[in-house]
């Protein structure tokens, strides 16, 4: 799970552009809103989540 505040922290980039790119992705599928978790929480579509999660884990090793 993940907000714009994060995307932001790790392209450094402007809240503009990270809310930008939320559009663009929630547009695309790719991500998904949370519910009950706060607002403007998103996480992954399911087989992007899959990948995503695995990608995570090999940068984190």
């Amino acid at each position: 799970m993940f907000s714009s505040a994060y995307i932001k922290k790790i392209l450094e980039c402007s809240d503009r552009t990270a809310r930008n790119l939320i559009t663009k992705l929630k547009e695309t599928e790719t991500i998904v809103p949370v519910t009950g978790k706060g607002m403007y929480r998103f996480k992954y579509a399911t087989e992007y989540e899959k990948i995503v999660n695995k990608l995570e884990e090999l940068i984190h090793c």
